[in-house]
């Protein structure tokens, strides 16, 4: 049976006619290994570029500090930069630099989420 692709085709955003109308944050990081930002974010902002300009934001968190996220940018590059040196000092197991960079990507996904949390707090707070 073919359940499982039809359930994912009906819950599929870019099926159908649904939109946002209401501003809108799509907020991760470009290095997270398990929700992948340019295939998710990416296609989801590129399938909606035709909106109303502002409508739609795209926030990630690991780019070049600019705009009204740029504190949060800052925060999220600064606190990876720590969690490699924490992972690579004798508290942190004083792992090599491959296997702190491993450690870091490890747990980038889970580390994405308090800044993209804090950026979803900021956005929506002005509506």
């Amino acid at each position: 049976k073919q359940t499982l692709r039809l359930a994912l085709y009906k819950n599929d955003m870019r099926n159908g006619a649904w939109a946002p109308e209401s501003p809108t944050l799509l907020c991760g990081g470009d290095a997270d290994p398990t929700a992948l930002f340019s295939v998710n974010t990416g296609t989801m902002a590129a399938f909606w570029s035709a909106l109303p300009a502002g409508l739609v934001t795209v926030l990630d968190v690991n780019a070049t500090p600019s705009g009204p996220f740029a504190a949060i940018q800052t925060g999220f590059i600064e606190s990876q930069v720590q969690l490699l040196a924490y992972y690579q000092s004798a508290a942190g197991g004083s792992l090599s630099l491959a296997a702190a960079e491993a450690a870091v990507e490890e747990n980038y996904h889970t580390n994405v989420l308090p800044y993209c949390a804090l950026a979803a707090y900021a956005f929506f707070s002005h509506f």
